[in-house]
């Protein structure tokens, strides 16, 4: 148990664990707005990003990876898999969805339920491959 609780904590260290203050050069937001039929979505968020937390709850250990993937035709897919070390079970849900963007937020709505959400996001390095969105820094993985 030792050596899976190393290789979690090892696993949080190499990877962004929550909101981080923003670089003094910020990357300028991307061009577009709009998004939807008709409208023009910043072409810098297309691709597959990926987050992956690592937290602790009473005696267990937990990590939860976050994959959003936005496609030009605004359409986007989030897969999140949630695994607890003490019960060795990782857990995934996914949302079909379709994006727009505007003023420097993405709004998601569910396919399904029709329900939306409404995210800020920015590129807070010299990197375009770093999303900060709702105050966590995603990486570029496709």
């Amino acid at each position: 148990m030792a050596l899976a609780l190393s290789f979690l904590l090892i696993a949080g260290c190499n990877g962004p664990t929550g909101p981080s203050s923003s670089s003094p050069f910020p990357f300028p937001p991307p061009p577009g707005g709009g998004g939807g039929s008709g409208g023009s979505t910043p072409s810098a968020l297309f691709g597959i990003w990926r987050v992956t937390l690592v937290f602790q709850i009473g005696g267990d250990f937990q990590t939860t990876t976050t994959t959003w993937t936005l496609r030009a035709d605004d359409t986007c897919r989030r897969v999140r898999e949630s695994t607890s070390l003490l019960e060795g079970i990782t857990r995934t849900t996914t949302l079909d969805c379709t994006w727009t963007t505007g003023n420097s937020t993405l709004t998601v709505r569910d396919t399904t339920s029709g329900a939306s959400s409404t995210y800020p996001y920015s590129f807070p390095t010299l990197s375009p491959d770093v999303l900060r969105l709702d105050g966590f820094d995603y990486r570029r993985v496709g």
